[in-house]
């Protein structure tokens, strides 16, 4: 899924759909790294489905039909509880300490609204 981040504007946007229009173009070329392209035509294409795991991803998403993002700040509430969990990974915040402010900083996101 290609997506820009509320709040993008002016130029930033522009360039933004610039880069979905060009990611999506060339969503053959992509798929010869493990993506999904995002262009059902291209995820039918027979070089597209003679790769194993990009075939059965995009029959999965079919299946399942269009992702949603269900919260505006999705992006931000998924970067603050990967920043959490990269921490107690990497051990430079003790486990407990770093699940703890992921919550608080999750719940500061969400009370926003």
């Amino acid at each position: 899924m290609l997506v820009i981040p509320v709040g993008i504007e002016g130029d930033k946007l522009e360039r933004a759909k610039d880069m979905i229009k060009w990611m999506s173009d060339n969503g053959k070329t992509w798929a010869q790294s493990g993506q999904v392209p995002a262009r059902l035509s291209v995820q039918q294409d027979p070089d597209v489905q003679g790769i194993w795991s990009v075939k059965a991803f995009a029959e999965e998403f079919t299946s399942i039909g269009r992702p949603d993002v269900t919260h505006p700040a999705a992006t931000e509430i998924q970067t603050t509880w990967e920043a959490a969990v990269s921490a107690a990974l990497a051990n430079t915040t003790p486990v407990q300490q770093a699940l703890d402010e992921g919550h608080t900083a999750l719940q500061a996101i969400l009370d926003r609204g």
